[in-house]
């Protein structure tokens, strides 16, 4: 039997059973298809019942699984645990297993950069921003998550904060995406996190941290460094 850890709300869940006969434990179909029932937290109430199917019945015994949509509209919530009750009867014998998962707000993700977003006003290297003094501060990530899979960010809020490096009680440059088009989301996937800041962000040569929020969710996505390079001002 398997099931994933955790489930992104919105995002669909497979899980599998198998089934044995309970007298000698070998692997065997079970007299009917397995029935289930999903559970959140302790609430005796199931959110999703459902029958499982067969799954490459030709070449396997025993085998079943099952597509959930863990969706709002459904019931689910991120922070919430999730209890599968899977039955089924074998041979007249009926037995009953339980899976886990847990509802997630998103994804863990790692930022990458896309050679695409160089320019000569400024250049983007893994986790490491420059930009020139006087100049905007232009760069273009990708999002994906730990298995390289896109991160859809169209639904969030997010926010690039700077600081002096080693002296973050004091936000030095912020961009938001529900600001003045600083941070921008794009791309065909929804996974691009586009900057577009105003040279009074680059007015002073020095190096800042940055980090990437998910403020929605208060989920730090990525981390890094910006240097300003000094450079003479834009002629007027």
């Amino acid at each position: 039997m398997g099931c994933p850890a955790a489930v992104v709300v919105g995002n669909n869940l497979v899980f599998s059973v198998v089934t044995h006969n309970p007298v000698t434990r070998a692997v065997s179909d079970a007299d009917s298809l397995p029935a289930y029932r999903v559970y959140e937290d302790e609430t005796g109430t199931p959110l999703v019942t459902g029958t499982m199917a067969k799954l490459d019945d030709a070449a396997t015994l025993g085998f079943y699984s099952e597509l959930i949509a863990c969706t709002a509209a459904n019931g689910f919530e991120a922070g919430k645990s999730y209890t599968v009750y899977v039955s089924a009867t074998v041979g007249g014998t009926a037995g009953a297993t339980s899976l886990n998962f847990k509802g997630t707000a998103s994804d863990g993700v790692n930022i990458l950069p896309l050679a695409s977003t160089v320019n000569a006003s400024g250049r983007l290297d893994p986790n490491g921003l420059a930009a020139y003094q006087y100049c905007r501060l232009r760069a273009t990530i990708s999002v994906t998550d730990a298995d390289g899979e896109p991160v859809d960010l169209s639904a969030l809020t997010l926010a690039l904060v700077a600081w002096l490096k080693d002296a973050p009680e004091t936000a030095i440059i912020t961009m938001r995406t529900d600001g003045d088009a600083e941070l921008t989301v794009g791309g065909a996937l929804n996974n691009q996190v586009t900057m577009d800041g105003a040279p009074a962000h680059t007015a002073t040569a020095t190096q800042y941290d940055w980090r990437l929020y998910d403020v929605d969710n208060d989920v730090s996505l990525a981390t890094g460094t910006l240097d300003v390079e000094a450079g003479a001002s834009v002629p007027a």
